[in-house]
């Protein structure tokens, strides 16, 4: 899981549609509205799927050494009905099958109340991202500094041709199970080259590495140092971005992103 900075990366950027209310408490108050993992775009995202081949005695072994401790927890009512079960629960395969199922919808959801992302990029000039995410080259791509602040341990996004499957093994190495469940992609996605935040609550976990308070991250002063304007933005909104920096960042600098006339190719003016 490299990161933004181990990378060598001084700069991320983030597009998104031009709301004026969002961006002047960007501006004023220096912080990020972190996303919830549920509304991402695309639909295998943050949704780990288990590997539910419980055919053979050695796989059902697998699966029933990582349930034994969790069926501790149920009733004693439940332990019971288990303990009675013919053949025994450890090779029964209906019920580890329906237990594999229980455990995905119970890891989706758990990771919903869990996790919260922002989606950054080292690139300000790509054509899709404009289209795609801000508004069809009429929203804003926010530009960040990112020496010595929570930005620099943005974390690579990994692009794979085959769905990634969580085995028994997986469950047990913590690293490799967040890289796979929130840190990898479809390859379709590779050209946003992606590094994510990954925070959360600190009300409900204080002692993460990482943490947002109702979903807002503060960042320190002059890391929002860059706007850049899309092509298609129209002067009315360029006049409101430019009166909500003057009145509340006048650091930050004004860009434009300009369309070639001749060629596919986005170039950032100042």
């Amino acid at each position: 899981m490299q990161t933004a900075h181990q990378a060598g990366i001084q700069k991320l950027y983030h597009y998104e549609p031009f709301n004026r209310q969002f961006l002047a408490d960007t501006l004023a108050n220096s912080r990020i509205h972190v996303s919830n993992i549920a509304n991402v775009n695309d639909p295998w995202d943050c949704r780990p799927w288990f590997d539910k081949d419980v055919s053979t005695p050695s796989r059902r072994q697998e699966w029933a050494t990582f349930f034994r401790p969790m069926l501790e927890l149920r009733t004693e009512e439940q332990r019971e009905e288990i303990a009675k079960m013919n053949p025994p629960w450890t090779d029964n395969a209906p019920f580890l099958a329906r237990t594999i199922d229980g455990l995905i919808a119970s890891v989706v959801e758990n990771n919903i109340k869990l996790w919260r992302m922002y989606c950054l990029t080292p690139h300000s000039d790509s054509i899709l991202m404009w289209s795609h995410y801000s508004n069809q080259h009429t929203g804003i791509c926010l530009e960040f500094d990112i020496a010595e602040n929570a930005l620099a341990g943005a974390r690579k996004v990994t692009y794979s041709d085959d769905f990634q499957i969580i085995t028994p093994e997986l469950l047990g190495n913590h690293a490799a199970l967040t890289e796979v469940v929130l840190l990898t992609k479809s390859q379709h996605w590779s050209y946003e080259t992606e590094y994510r935040l990954l925070l959360r609550d600190r009300k409900t976990d204080p002692a993460f590495s990482l943490t947002h308070q109702d979903e807002f991250l503060t960042l320190p002063a002059g890391t929002l140092n860059g706007v850049t304007v899309g092509a298609r933005c129209n002067q009315a909104t360029l006049d409101t971005i430019q009166t909500l920096i003057s009145d509340h960042a006048p650091h930050v600098k004004i860009k434009r992103a300009v369309c070639a006339p001749n060629k596919y190719n986005i170039s950032i003016s100042q």
